[in-house]
């Protein structure tokens, strides 16, 4: 028995979850969840990057696209606006001549991205958006 790591996409492509499948020659079987209706396992075998804020690399509703077998960004130009408005850029600190001071301030902003990808990932993980 083989295991491999596989996306579900629903049945218009959009991610829903990254799932272990453990495989016995031409059986598949998802270990932890359940396919849905329509639901069905992607050839990627990684997640798609979410975006964490406004001009940040990555998708807001990653989708997949089969004939390039790749994630594009599945969000209308107005899911984007409004996701972008909900989720500005962190400030980042003004630059400073103490050494001490660029180091605090930069692990401040560490802390915040730190703790705005937790959040992402509570909310998105294994859920349609």
């Amino acid at each position: 028995m083989n295991e491999k790591s596989c996306c579900v996409v629903d049945a218009q492509g959009f991610y829903c979850a990254y799932v272990l499948v453990q495989t016995d020659g031409d059986k598949q079987t998802v270990v932890g969840y359940t396919l849905q209706a329509g639901e069905v396992l992607v050839g990627s075998d990684t997640t798609p990057d979410r975006k964490q804020h406004a001009g940040g690399a990555g998708f807001v509703k990653p989708r997949w696209d089969e004939d390039a077998a790749a994630w594009i960004e599945g969000a209308t130009a107005e899911e984007l606006a409004a996701w972008e408005a909900e989720h500005p850029a962190p400030e980042l600190p003004e630059p400073s001549d103490n050494l001490e001071e660029r180091v605090a301030a930069l692990e401040q902003a560490q802390a915040e991205i730190w703790s705005a990808q937790a959040a992402a990932i509570r909310e998105g993980v294994n859920s349609v958006d």
